[in-house]
Order: C-alpha cells, then sequence, then structure tokens
C-alpha cells in the first residue's frame, strides 16, 4: 500500500524538480497581470537569453498580434472600398422590390 502512488516512486531530486517546475507556473502566473492583455505560450525547452533560438522564439510570440490584425484591416478595407452591393449578387437577375432587399440587408448588417 506504500507504493500505491506513483509519487511514492519518484526519486528526491524528481519531485523537488516538479516543485521547481510548479514554482515557475506560479510565478509566470503571478508576473502576467503586469503585462494584459497578454498570451503565455509554456514549454519545456531551455534555451539561453542570448541564443538566436531564443530570439526567433519571442518573434514568432510576437507574430500572432500583428498578423490577425493586418489581416482584418485588409478585409474590412476590401468590404468597405469595393463598390456594389451583396443584395445584387445574392438576388442575382431577379428583380427584388425594395422592401425585400432591405429585408435581406438586415441581418447581414448591411442596412
Amino acid at each position: 500500500m506504500a507504493n500505491r502512488y506513483e509519487i511514492n516512486q519518484l526519486e528526491k531530486q524528481e519531485s523537488w524538480r516538479m516543485f521547481r517546475i510548479i514554482g515557475e507556473f506560479v510565478d509566470g502566473f503571478d508576473t502576467l497581470p503586469r503585462y494584459l492583455p497578454a498570451v503565455t505560450v509554456y514549454g519545456s525547452a531551455r534555451i539561453a537569453e542570448g541564443s538566436p533560438y531564443a530570439h526567433v522564439a519571442r518573434e514568432l510570440g510576437l507574430t500572432p498580434v500583428p498578423v490577425p490584425f493586418a489581416v482584418s484591416l485588409i478585409v474590412f478595407s476590401m468590404i468597405h472600398l469595393i463598390p456594389g452591393d451583396p443584395i445584387h449578387i445574392i438576388a442575382g437577375e431577379m428583380m427584388l422590390p425594395e422592401e425585400t432587399r432591405d429585408a435581406l440587408r438586415r441581418p447581414l448588417g448591411i442596412d
């Protein structure tokens, strides 16, 4: 019964390593509120701060912010700058009364 749990099988160094890792998580979550809004990425690799890999990892971590913003801005601009009415595309060749066109525009948010 003494060996029932896996933690009982750990060596002394391994159990302290586990507590050190938990401490790193706690430190990270305590530091995070100073940088809100923020995104965290946790991993098990250790890379020296001056390493080129650390620079690449940092750049990749910053990429998710500007790329979706730029894509959103481009799509928004295209939607509002390209002339035309989506209802004409939806209706095709059908001649719809203006009330029906307004009713179709309302759910799309383009009324």
